[in-house]
């Protein structure tokens, strides 16, 4: 009875972590905007099994999520809310899922408690969680297959759920959803436990997960052949052996970086519980349970440290796991410290405090000073409603200095027609014109547009010009 009294507040929380103000901010450069500009435009197509960006077939993604936002807003209507209803809510399952199986793992309800804890406290965790991107259900469905294999030792049937996993995870983002493979391999191979690859559950889920990921992909290449080699196939194994977005985020410290600024506290205690760990149990840690944990982490960090493209939204697969070490070392810390542990309580306050400090800095408008992401979306959200309600007849032009990063201003501004276009050789005819407020505090107009100009919107990071016809 008492521990179905604790689910009830504890999934109120979690729904006011991941729900409440979820449709608060405009869509977010650059995949953000991009998918939800997608899931639009192939809602109002005549072909759903088809993905449409601005007329075109897009190939980038597979369809999963794109199919549930599409739900969504035929249920709920179009709205940032709605399109990100469905990370969100992943989001919630890992949460869950992470619990399940740091219990499976440790034997210790204590450390499950602390895991889901972590996670949900992991401010990086949070802000991807609440936006539409692929990120996290990935990651949910990685987390499905490993709790249905380590369900699946004790009852077979549950062995069903690992390839089945795979597959829905495949349909969110691809081939990262195999990283599923070498963490329940490697469990294997530390506890010396091969009977379940026998079972035929888990090759009757193979089956199942072959039904899930293989019609659309091969629809989809039987209409586009060239389009989804070049497109598809390409641009998901391209990127590990080149950088895609900018050489920027190829640098061997990008991660280590944007750790130590949105993953505090843990990323520091990260290198403290090692470091613990190797004094406290010596070479005897490798006999240890919790090496496994360890390992998965170390790992799946390598295997996103040594792809040449970075993205910070890429290592939410290793938030889980992260969180189910930090919580387990620090369960085997507060156990051998018995004199101290009312300091050691205080202490985790603290710590738990510094993750909610951190999730508020990330998933509100406090990250406007930081990285500066939503006061930008907010600007070019405004741009985009007056291009689409004041000019959304006629071909036009909008230059801008960075041009490929403006999505949201093409999501917003979707009943115009317009085309952003780089600054450059400027023509004569009537034009806009988006300049980030920082190059205007440093240089001024062209004086040959300067006299042609007028100022439509400022905001705090773009300011809109209208540029009249040259004389």
């Amino acid at each position: 009875m008492n521990k179905n009294i604790i689910l009830f507040p504890a999934f109120a929380v979690l729904g006011i972590f991941f729900f409440f103000g979820l449709g608060k901010f405009p869509f977010l450069d650059y995949d953000e905007a991009t998918y939800a500009l997608v899931t639009v435009e192939t809602f109002g197509s005549n072909n759903q099994l088809v993905l449409s960006h601005l007329g075109q077939p897009w190939l980038d993604k597979p369809p999963l999520y794109f199919w549930l936002a599409m739900g969504s807003i035929k249920i709920l209507g179009v709205s940032e809310w709605a399109m990100r209803f469905q990370a969100a809510l992943s989001g919630i399952l890992a949460v869950i899922l992470t619990f399940f199986i740091a219990r499976r793992l440790s034997g210790n309800q204590t450390v499950a408690w602390l895991s889901a804890l972590a996670l949900l406290l992991n401010g990086a965790f949070m802000f991807s969680a609440r936006q539409f991107r692929l990120d996290v259900p990935v990651t949910t469905a990685i987390l499905f297959s490993l709790f249905s294999f380590l369900k699946g030792l004790e009852k077979r049937p549950w062995l069903l759920g690992v390839w089945i996993g795979i597959g829905i995870g495949f349909m969110f983002k691809s081939v990262i959803a195999f990283l599923a493979i070498p963490i329940i391999l490697l469990y294997a191979l530390l506890n010396r436990e091969w009977r379940w690859a026998k079972s035929p559950y888990l090759w009757l889920g193979f089956v199942g997960a072959l039904g899930i990921a293989l019609p659309w992909n091969i629809y989809q290449w039987k209409i586009y052949p060239k389009a989804f080699s070049d497109t598809y196939l390409h641009l998901i194994l391209s990127r590990y052996f080149r950088p895609v977005g900018g050489d920027a985020n190829s640098r061997f410290f990008y991660y280590f970086e944007w750790m130590a600024k949105l993953m505090e506290p843990w990323f520091l205690l990260f290198w403290v519980a090692v470091s613990w760990l190797a004094v406290r149990f010596g070479r005897k840690l490798f006999r240890e349970k919790i090496f496994f944990i360890l390992t998965v982490v170390l790992g799946v960090f390598l295997f996103f440290q040594i792809s040449v493209t970075k993205y910070f939204y890429y290592l939410n697969p290793l938030f889980p796991f992260l969180a189910i070490f930090l919580a387990w070392t620090g369960y085997l810390f507060y156990s051998t410290r018995r004199k101290s542990q009312v300091a050691l309580r205080i202490v985790l306050a603290v710590i738990l405090l510094a993750g909610f400090a951190s999730v508020l800095w990330q998933i509100s408008e406090i990250k406007g000073g930081g990285t500066g992401q939503y006061t930008l979306a907010e600007d070019e959200k405004q741009i985009g409603l007056y291009l689409d309600q004041e000019h959304g007849r006629g071909k036009f032009k909008v230059y801008t200095s960075n041009f490929y990063n403006y999505e949201t201003i093409y999501y917003y501004g979707r009943g115009a027609s317009f085309e952003l276009a780089p600054l450059g050789d400027i023509d004569a005819s009537p034009h806009f014109l988006i300049v980030p407020n920082d190059i205007l505090a440093v240089y001024e107009l062209d004086p040959a547009l300067k006299n042609r100009s007028s100022v439509i919107y400022e905001g705090k990071k773009l300011t809109l010009f209208k540029i009249s016809e040259a004389e």
